[in-house]
C-alpha cells in the first residue's frame, strides 16, 4: 500500500501535465520568431558573402580584359553581334546556335568560367538549357533567402525546368552604350546593346569599369527578381538576344519600367496587385504595401564591397547608371515617392554624377 501510494504521489496529474505542455508551447512560440529572425540574419550575411565572391570574379575578369565589364553584348557576348554599337546581330548565331553564354546579358557563364566552375558551354538549345539550370542552381549564385520559383516566359525561345528564380541581376545601365536614335524599338537593337532614350549614357561611353564614374557608388549586381512586377512573375526570358536584360540584367530600381526591382506597391505609388519587393528586397522586415524604405536588399558595388540598402535608397538613379548619363526625371519615369525624394517632384533632365 505504501509503495502504491508513493507511486501515485510521484506521478503527474492530468492538470499538471497540461500546464507543462502549455508552458512548453508558450516557450516555443516565444523562441520561434527569434530563431527565424536569427536564421534570416545569417542568410543575409551568407548572401553578402556570395555577392562578394561574384564581385571578385567580376574584378578578376575586368583586370584580365582591359577593364571590360562581363555580361554585355559589348564584352562577353560580343561575338553574337556583327555591330553591337548598332545592335546588329551576327547572322551565324541564333537561339539554335548560341555557344558559351545563355544570352547577351548572361553574367553567370563568364564569371563561372573565371571562378573555375565547369559547365556545358555548347551551342544547342539543350546545352543552353543545361547551362542555365546548372548555373542558376549553383550555391555560389544562389541567395539563401530566394525561395521563389520561376518558369519560362511564354514568349521565350528557350524553355527550362521550373526552378529557383535567378537570385542576382546586373545593372543594365552599365552594360549598354549611347543611343543615337530617337526610338526605343527593338528592331534598332535598343535593349540589346544600346540604351533607352529615357536614360542614356554619354556619347563615347564604353562598357568598362574605368568609364562608370565612382566605383564605390555604382551597383554592378544586386538581389534581383527578373522577371517580376506587381502583376506578373517570376519568370525568365532566355532568348539569346536578351531583350532589355533578358533573364540576367535590368534597368534599375530608379525607373518604374524595371522588371527586377519593381516598387509599384510601396504605399502611395498607386499600383495594385502583388508587392514585387517581396521577391527582390528579401532581407529584413517584409510587409506587402508598406511604405518605401521598409524592405531591404543586398547590393554589390564595382569596387567590390556589398551594402544593405532599403528599397527607397535603391531608387536613387545615381546608383544604376554611368557618370554623365542623361536621366529623364519625370513622374511618368519614376514612382511618386522616389520622384519626390530625389527630385522634389520637379521634372528635369538630370545628369548622373
Amino acid at each position: 500500500m505504501t509503495r502504491q501510494t508513493k507511486a501515485v504521489r510521484g506521478a503527474f496529474t492530468l492538470v499538471e501535465l497540461l500546464v507543462v505542455i502549455g508552458v512548453v508551447a508558450l516557450l516555443i512560440s516565444l523562441l520561434l520568431p527569434a530563431l527565424s529572425k536569427a536564421r534570416r540574419q545569417a542568410n543575409t550575411v551568407s548572401c553578402s558573402t556570395k555577392l562578394r565572391g561574384i564581385l571578385q570574379a567580376m574584378l578578376t575578369y575586368a583586370n584580365d580584359h582591359g577593364g571590360a565589364i562581363p555580361g554585355s553584348g559589348h564584352t562577353t557576348a560580343r561575338f553574337l553581334f556583327t555591330n553591337p554599337t548598332a545592335g546588329w546581330l551576327h547572322p551565324a548565331y541564333s537561339d539554335d546556335h548560341c555557344p558559351s553564354v545563355v544570352q547577351t546579358h548572361d553574367w553567370a557563364s563568364p564569371l563561372a568560367r573565371t571562378m573555375g566552375i565547369a559547365f556545358d558551354d555548347g551551342p544547342s538549345p539543350a546545352q543552353r538549357q543545361a547551362r542555365f539550370e546548372a548555373l542558376r542552381d549553383r550555391p555560389e549564385f544562389r541567395c539563401p533567402e530566394n525561395h521563389f520559383q520561376a518558369t519560362p516566359y511564354a514568349g521565350s525561345s528557350l524553355w527550362f525546368a521550373a526552378g529557383p528564380m535567378v537570385s542576382y541581376n546586373t545593372a543594365l545601365g552599365f552594360l549598354v552604350t549611347h543611343n543615337t536614335t530617337s526610338t526605343n524599338a527593338r528592331s534598332d537593337g535598343v535593349g540589346l546593346t544600346i540604351a533607352w532614350t529615357h536614360w542614356n549614357p554619354p556619347p563615347g561611353y564604353s562598357v568598362r569599369i574605368t568609364a562608370i564614374g565612382d566605383a564605390t557608388r555604382k551597383i554592378y549586381i544586386a538581389d534581383g527578381a527578373r522577371y517580376t512586377k506587381n502583376d506578373v512573375g517570376p519568370d525568365a526570358d532566355l532568348s539569346y538576344d536578351g531583350y532589355m536584360g533578358g533573364g540576367f540584367a535590368d534597368q534599375g530600381a530608379s525607373t518604374r519600367f524595371t522588371a527586377a526591382w519593381h516598387r509599384g506597391l510601396a504605399a502611395g505609388n498607386g499600383s495594385s496587385g502583388n508587392d514585387a519587393r517581396l521577391c527582390w528586397a528579401r532581407h529584413g522586415e517584409r510587409s506587402p504595401g508598406a511604405p518605401g524604405g521598409y524592405f531591404r536588399f543586398n547590393a554589390g558595388f564595382f569596387d567590390g564591397h556589398v551594402e544593405s540598402l532599403d528599397d527607397l535608397e535603391a531608387a536613387n538613379p545615381a546608383l544604376w547608371y554611368p557618370k554623365g548619363t542623361r536621366f529623364n526625371a519625370t513622374l511618368s519615369q519614376m514612382f511618386p515617392d522616389a520622384f519626390g525624394r530625389y527630385f522634389g517632384g520637379q521634372s528635369q533632365t538630370w545628369t548622373v554624377p
